[in-house]
């Protein structure tokens, strides 16, 4: 009898197995699929403008073409979801935003706030949390989706591809959705991202006459939040240090002036960077330690200092301290009496190191944070000269 049930049982089983099937499944051909997004704000009645790159199903056969492999849908709405809502009003498919790689917002959103921004972003099932989230600086969101410069076609690739760029440079520092969102909702830490800026550049040698400008999209600027406002950008040798201090260094070039000429500059490769933020509490004053330690290698000499010889070695060592401090004690400065807003975490380390003290500032932490004292400490290390000891000029000699 059990054996008859469980025969009757897989039969059934296989019967209906192919009926099965996703209920929500939309056809290729009736979907849009969006690779980036920019969110604006018009001006006149403060509505919020969505625009969408959309991949163009039907490619340019050839390079003549004039047909562009994207479209740009823009639509308005008093809130974001209705402004995505109006894009099937002008958009013959449904727009599908699993496969978004960038978002950008303007400079005017930002400045009001992204709370709204992030809560839609969130709570929208198809976008991933993994995605690039850049602010456009003076100028709209919809501008820059809309330059196509580089090799690629696709703008929202061309974006991308300068983002993961950031690995050989420490003055750009950008952030995924996730990273803001923890950010905003955490302890003591406020958000930052990396700006887009619209430049003209010139395709062809000034020297060669007729050089065709073209407007371009290039990361500028760091953009620092407090809590979910924009207020205001570190620049490049800011950003260098920022990322020093957050231990965020993978690599960069510092250049330091020559032992022999001050007017010649010696380049430093740095290869390793540990950083560590230390909160000190005595007789209920606050206060911070922020280490450093910077490793490098000598990348270009310029003139006939001779860096094999220990004591010009130290030299350049000490210039190379000198530097990284300056590169840091500038940001710091930058970022608690002008920005006034705690990008560093010292309130996060305070949280975690001290959570009692942390529970009687959070809530004033913005205005103590202005004035909290602390103390740089840097080190730096020179490991190698390269695959000659000594400098060209001084082989020439």
């Amino acid at each position: 009898m059990i054996k008859k049930i469980l025969l009757i049982f897989i039969a059934l089983t296989f019967t209906f197995l192919p009926l099965t099937g996703c209920w929500d499944r939309k056809e290729l051909n009736e979907i849009g699929i969006v690779i980036a997004m920019g969110i604006d704000k018009e001006n006149e009645n403060g509505k919020y403008v969505v625009t969408s790159q959309v991949i163009n199903p039907s490619p340019p056969a050839n390079t003549q073409s004039k047909n562009s492999p994207t479209e740009l849908v823009t639509a308005s709405g008093d809130s974001l979801f209705e402004a995505v809502r109006n894009n099937a009003k002008k958009f013959d498919r449904l727009s599908y935003f699993a496969h978004v790689r960038i978002l950008v917002v303007s400079d005017k959103v930002a400045q009001e706030g992204i709370k709204d921004v992030i809560d839609f972003l969130i709570r929208a099932h198809q976008l991933r949390n993994n995605i690039w989230f850049m602010v456009s600086q003076n100028k709209e969101a919809r501008e820059v989706l809309a330059i196509n410069c580089g090799i690629e076609d696709i703008q929202a690739y061309h974006l991308e591809g300068i983002i993961k760029g950031k690995k050989l440079n420490t003055e750009i520092s950008s952030s995924i959705l996730l990273d803001i969102v923890k950010k905003i909702q955490g302890n003591g830490i406020n958000p930052t991202t990396e700006a887009f800026k619209v430049v003209d550049e010139k395709s062809e040698p000034e020297w060669q006459g007729n050089a065709a400008v073209k407007k371009c999209v290039r990361l500028s600027d760091t953009a620092v939040f407090n809590k979910d406002k924009l207020v205001g950008y570190l620049n490049n040798v800011e950003t260098r240090g920022f990322n020093m201090i957050m231990g965020n260094t993978k690599s960069t070039a510092i250049r330091v002036p020559s032992n022999k000429n001050e007017n010649e500059y010696i380049s430093i490769d740095v290869r390793k960077v540990k950083s560590h933020i230390k909160p000190q509490v005595l007789d209920e004053k606050i206060s911070f330690i922020v280490t450093v330690k910077v490793q490098g290698n000598i990348f270009e000499v310029p003139d006939n200092t001779n860096v094999s010889e220990l004591e010009e070695f130290y030299k350049v060592n000490d210039k190379f301290k000198k530097a990284t401090e300056h590169d840091v004690n500038k940001t710091l400065v930058k970022i608690q009496k002008e920005l006034k807003s705690d990008i560093l975490g010292f309130g996060s380390s305070l949280y975690t190191s001290y959570p009692k003290e942390w529970k009687k500032v959070k809530e004033q932490w913005d205005k103590d944070f202005v004035n909290v004292p602390y103390t740089v400490k840097v080190e730096t290390h020179l490991n190698r000269t390269g695959l000659i000891l000594k400098p060209a000029h001084v082989i020439e000699k």
